[in-house]
């Protein structure tokens, strides 16, 4: 399916190509007359329809990558809360006075999630 430039001084011409950054207060899409009209300055970010395939589906990829570090916080978000609520019941505890294996639990839970915060950052270098 063709599609044609909207503009009337284009003279319907063809449209040939997509301009895929945020800086352009024109149309996206446009023909050669919009080339020399209003993309003449940018030239070298108009793209082709196949690499319009490619952006889009880099774009996806990247939004699942976010949607994992989303879900990813949101569970250590749960795992935080959980451990949260069990700290501030021991808060109170006499640590000279319990087994060395609650000792022991305690101090691994404190380690894990110390861990997973200093994880987070890293999460955040999406590829």
């Amino acid at each position: 399916m063709s599609q044609f430039c909207q503009y009337k001084d284009h003279d319907e011409s063809q449209i040939i190509r997509a301009y895929l950054k945020i800086d352009c207060k024109y149309s996206r899409s446009f023909c050669h007359h919009c080339i020399l009209k209003h993309h003449i300055s940018h030239n070298d970010d108009l793209k082709a329809f196949k690499q319009l395939n490619e952006w889009i589906k880099l774009q996806m990829d990247s939004y699942q990558d976010l949607t994992q570090i989303i879900n990813e916080i949101i569970q250590l978000n749960r795992e935080l809360s959980k451990f949260l609520i069990s700290i501030n019941r021991n808060q109170q505890m006499d640590y000279s006075q319990v087994s060395q294996q609650i000792m022991n639990d305690e101090i691994n839970k404190l380690i894990q999630i110390q861990l997973k915060v200093l994880l987070i950052p890293l999460s955040f270098q999406i590829t």
